[in-house]
């Protein structure tokens, strides 16, 4: 695990782990999707892990494209 992270640590803005518990959570940051599937090919438990990946997208980019999304709805276009 140690070696993973040293491995991935450019990438990584956040790894905590869960107190009193086996369990854990990150955030990567990389640059495309190639780089994630091998950061986590390489991650030693995902093999007897739950691991659940969920691409986050800056809250200003979501609310811009939310804001289009409703004032296209509003004109009445689709």
């Amino acid at each position: 695990m140690v070696q993973w992270r040293e491995r991935s640590r450019r990438y990584m803005e956040m790894v905590d782990f869960l107190a009193g518990s086996q369990g854990g959570c990150g955030i990567l940051n990389v640059p495309d999707e190639a780089t994630l599937s091998q950061v986590m090919l390489e991650f030693l438990f995902a093999m007897t892990s739950s691991v659940e990946v969920r691409p986050l997208l800056e809250g200003d980019v979501a609310l811009q494209q939310y804001e289009q999304l409703l004032q296209t709805m509003a004109a009445g276009q689709s």
